[in-house]
């Protein structure tokens, strides 16, 4: 009964300790990540929007407006979007539109390229989880 236990908490650290490890590991492939800032705001009158959105033309004026201090930015637009399967089911999905600066901003790597077609040719890509 004893090693049961001792067996079943040794399982239990490892499992939290992969769990942390992993979310530590987050960010650490995003290029420039102690470099890069997200715009929020503080809506007045109080609810006009959520805070962790901005007016759309903000942030490319500022990139336009002090060239030395910001390199590049990135906009998405936030929607919803009511879809249906199939079998009848409907249900509504949160969506992020944004363009093809996301990929090299960050320094993501590509799964799968197809040739002879960029990416900055490409009308639409998505990301999964």
């Amino acid at each position: 009964m004893h090693i049961l236990g001792l067996a079943l908490g040794i399982a239990v650290v490892l499992l939290i300790g992969g769990y942390v490890a992993g979310e530590l590991q987050v960010n650490k492939n995003i290029k420039d990540v102690d470099r890069t800032y997200v715009i929020q705001s503080q809506w007045s009158p109080e609810n006009l929007g959520v805070y962790y959105t901005t007016l759309g033309p903000l942030a490319t004026t500022v990139k336009e407006q002090f060239p030395l201090l910001i390199e590049d930015c990135y906009r998405y637009t936030i929607a919803s979007t009511i879809m249906s399967s199939s079998d009848g089911k409907v249900f509504k999905e949160q969506l992020q539109i944004g363009d093809s600066s996301f990929i090299d901003m960050f320094g993501f790597k590509l799964a799968m390229e197809i040739r002879g077609l960029h990416l900055t040719m490409m009308e639409v890509f998505c990301l999964n989880q």
